[in-house]
């Protein structure tokens, strides 16, 4: 058995005490200056930089000073004993500033932007406004040419929106190991890729959508799921949730468009076991709660459907439109979908719907709909006639990671 011991004051990193706008702050030795700032409660300006990711300091608006010769960038540079640090000036500001410009200078108009006439939260654009920095007052031409992408079936790609902070880089590697997206081409050109510089939606990405929820520009957005318009995030409501699917349990929060009576969009929140990642099914895939085909009240098979039996065609295999009048039939009396045999057998071909859903038309004939009591009642009862009948081995459960949330509260 091993034993797990607290480090002892030999092995414990050493500490280094640093003033960062003149507070007096002891870290532990390699503590970057931004990380050390932020445990004091002191916000530095960051546009590449996530505390998920690794810090790569690209995009230099996190600058502060440390009586160098040059400014540091505080996203990588680690504090040292002694180290006297100041975080905002007029000069500071300034670059700042002339860096927004920069950058905002080819971005896409506010008013097209793609992220600011969704969520509304385009992080370049906000800290241009913070700087006062417009678009229309730089005298640089605008637009990079760089094209757009919408291959991928729920995620926007627009490369002129494109700041080449390399967040989704990170996230597509070190969040989620998937390896997709890099960079392609050199200076102005250069863009984000994903594989070989494929389309998106013809990459081996696996629309995570981590890359989106990475990204604090317009060049990565959610594609509206059920064809509502995403709305900015201060105008919905946030509804903290679970990922219905598997038995992970993701955290994830719901953007709620009461207006229309509808999910905006999904994101990951922060909990031990997802840490605020998601997979396809939990952020993209909870349009199934609108289908016409989920089961809203319980459904009780009525007497003249038993016994039971497949009641579909698609599941018999024998291309009969099977209500519970069609049961018997032979040859092609009940052959409605021409999926049988002649010879009233079971054909090969099933005739299965797409994405193998069972024909409800033909289903819902059998059952008539019941109160959670009477639902509950019957099971109730049925179960203890298994168990005077068979006893306690005649009933079993089963339970899977592959089951749903709502099956395992089931």
């Amino acid at each position: 058995m091993t034993v797990l011991q607290e480090p002892s004051a030999s092995t414990a990193l050493p500490a280094v005490t640093a003033t960062i706008d003149g507070r007096e702050i002891t870290v532990a030795d390699g503590t970057t200056i931004y990380d050390a700032a932020r445990e004091a409660g002191i916000d530095i300006p960051v546009l590449c930089h996530n505390e998920r990711y690794d810090p790569v300091g690209v995009c230099r608006m996190c600058i502060v000073d440390t009586g160098g010769r040059v400014f540091a960038a505080a996203c990588v540079r680690p504090c040292e004993d002694g180290m006297t640090v100041t975080t905002t000036s007029p000069e500071l500001e300034r670059n700042r500033a002339t860096l927004t410009e920069l950058l905002v200078s080819d971005q896409p108009p506010r008013v097209e932007d793609p992220k600011q006439t969704t969520t509304g939260d385009n992080l370049l654009l906000a800290l241009a406004d913070g700087f006062g920095v417009a678009r229309e007052d730089t005298a640089l031409p605008c637009g990079s040419g760089r094209g757009t992408d919408s291959s991928n079936p729920v995620i926007d790609v627009n490369h002129d929106a494109c700041i080449l902070c390399d967040r989704c880089v990170r996230a597509c590697d070190d969040i989620q190991g998937n390896d997709v997206i890099g960079r392609s081409g050199k200076g102005y050109a250069t863009r984000i890729a994903f594989d070989l510089n494929d389309p998106m939606g013809s990459s081996s990405c696996v629309t995570c959508g981590e890359c989106v929820q990475a990204c604090p520009t317009g060049a990565l957005t959610n594609k509206p799921i059920r064809g509502i318009p995403i709305r900015p995030r201060d105008q919905l409501d946030a509804v903290d949730s679970v990922c219905p699917y598997c038995g992970v349990g993701c955290a994830l929060t719901f953007y709620v468009d009461r207006e229309h009576g509808a999910i905006s969009f999904a994101e990951g929140r922060d909990q031990p076991g997802s840490q605020s990642r998601l997979c396809v099914k939990g952020r993209y895939g909870w349009d199934y709660s609108a289908s016409p085909q989920r089961l809203t009240v319980p459904l009780i098979r009525i007497d003249i459907a038993y016994p039971k039996g497949p009641l579909s065609s698609d599941v018999r295999g024998d291309g009969r439109g099977g209500t519970h009048n069609d049961r018997g039939r032979t040859g092609t009396e009940g052959n409605r979908s021409g999926g049988g045999r002649k010879d009233g057998r079971p054909g090969k071909d099933r005739g299965r719907k797409p994405g193998g859903l069972v024909d409800y038309n033909e289903v819902l004939p059998h059952f008539r709909e019941a109160t959670w009591d009477e639902a509950l009642d019957l099971i109730a009862r049925r179960l203890t006639e298994v168990h005077a009948a068979g006893g306690p081995g005649a009933i079993a459960g089963f339970g899977s990671a592959k089951c749903s949330n709502e099956e395992a509260y089931l």
